[in-house]
């Protein structure tokens, strides 16, 4: 079972009973399990390391929509999630979500396209196979 969902609270990733076995807990990323993934991430303010520092950029974009990145719809849990990511996947969501705001015109438009465009991407890294998923789980 998968399912992913755009509520106001943010976006909600259903999986199989079975993928809780693996653990709820975080890990450090030193193994994998099911822990909250940051799809803009939060923790590379000063880095340059993998073509950083990635979060000064992601706060721009959500400042356009009146968010912050710890708001529920940049969230989701995630089975096999290993940090840090590689420099593509940061490139990938960043492109991503600056295309997405780049024509609104106010904080409420922001805000429904940048939701939006964090749900679409929610839902393919959830989906093994992808390159997004790939390059969270490292798999």
């Amino acid at each position: 079972m998968e399912e992913i969902a755009l509520t106001a609270e943010g976006v909600t990733v259903t999986v199989a009973a079975t993928a809780m076995t693996m653990g709820a807990s975080g890990s450090g990323g030193t193994s994998p399990c099911i822990e909250t993934h940051h799809i803009a991430t939060i923790c590379n303010d000063t880095s340059t390391t993998r073509g950083g520092p990635w979060t000064p950029r992601f706060r721009k974009i959500f400042a356009r929509a009146g968010m912050t990145l710890d708001d529920p719809a940049n969230t989701m849990p995630l089975q096999g999630h290993y940090g840090p990511h590689p420099k593509r996947y940061h490139e990938i969501v960043h492109e991503a979500l600056d295309d997405a705001t780049a024509t609104c015109r106010s904080v409420v438009e922001c805000r429904a396209a940048l939701t939006d465009q964090l749900r679409r991407l929610a839902k393919q890294i959830a989906t093994p196979g992808t390159e997004l998923n790939r390059l969270v789980t490292q798999q």
